[in-house]
């Protein structure tokens, strides 16, 4: 089947299974970065030591949002 024919097939579908083909193609089309979990998990832990040590301040969403003006 060639990309044209299989992009007809697709977009005859009802939108549900569009969306679920697209979602299905996307992750499929995903790759795995070498070390980002780890990369994130150490940004996770150098910021969860940065609120222990008392250097940066936590806002809640009201406040950030007032902040910015919406």
């Amino acid at each position: 089947m060639s990309f044209a024919q299989a992009r007809a097939v697709a977009l005859a579908l009802p939108p549900d299974d569009r969306i679920a083909l697209a979602l299905e193609l996307l992750e499929s089309a995903e790759t795995e970065d070498e070390g980002a979990q780890e990369a994130w998990e150490a940004e996770i832990g150098r910021r969860i030591e940065r609120l222990d040590r008392g250097e940066v301040e936590l806002l809640d969403n009201a406040d950030v949002l007032r902040r910015i003006g919406r």
